[in-house]
């Protein structure tokens, strides 16, 4: 299994998690933890998430909440143009979900 496959089979009723650069937009690593979700559905919360996050002003962690989803954004500490996205179900356990996000992102920065 892969750090990143990791992560998401952490998180709660996580959709997917995605290595992204904001400078270029490109989704540089991606795991599908639920195919359930359309391929579009996907492809345009990675994208929105690398646009809010494209500034560096913004903050380094962000929760975005949708109806059915929790969208949390995290920047690698090493590199800020590089970011974390996780994609899960809105019933999922928001502080938990977040903490993992955190960890993982602090334990990538110290190993890369």
């Amino acid at each position: 299994m892969t750090p990143l496959a990791d992560i998401a089979a952490a998180v709660r009723d996580c959709v997917v998690a995605a290595w992204v650069d904001t400078r270029t937009g490109e989704v540089c690593e991606r795991v599908v933890a639920d195919a359930r979700h359309d391929p579009a559905f996907i492809a345009t919360a990675l994208d929105v998430a690398t646009e809010v996050m494209r500034s560096r002003e913004r903050p380094p962690r962000m929760v975005l909440l949708s109806p059915h989803h929790v969208h949390i954004v995290q920047r690698l500490a090493r590199d800020p143009h590089r970011v974390l996205v996780v994609v899960c179900a809105r019933s999922a356990n928001l502080g938990l979900a977040v903490a993992l996000v955190r960890s993982f992102t602090d334990a990538g920065a110290e190993a890369a």
